[in-house]
C-alpha cells in the first residue's frame, strides 16, 4: 500500500512537471532562435515566411520561439 501511494505522488508529479513545461513559460534553453512577440493574425504568414527561408538555406535554424499571452496549445492549433 505504501508503494503504491508513492507511485502514485512520484508519477502525477512528473506528469505535473512535464505538462507544466509543454504550456509554460518555461526558459528557453536554444540559442540562435527567433523571437516572435506578441500572437496575431500576422503570425501564420510570418511562421510561414521563415520556414520558406530556412527551406531555402537563408535561415539556419528553424527555431522560433513566440512571447505572448495566448496559451501554447491554441497557438499550436493555429500552426496545425
Amino acid at each position: 500500500l505504501t508503494f503504491a501511494i508513492l507511485l502514485g505522488v512520484v508519477t502525477e508529479k512528473i506528469s505535473t512537471s512535464l505538462e507544466e513545461v509543454h504550456s509554460s513559460n518555461a526558459r528557453v534553453l536554444e540559442s540562435g532562435h527567433t523571437v516572435m512577440l506578441n500572437w496575431g493574425d500576422y503570425s501564420i504568414p510570418v511562421l510561414r515566411q521563415l520556414a520558406q527561408a530556412r527551406k531555402d538555406g537563408r535561415l539556419s535554424n528553424g527555431r522560433v520561439v513566440i512571447l505572448a499571452d495566448q496559451p501554447k496549445d491554441e497557438m499550436d492549433a493555429a500552426v496545425q
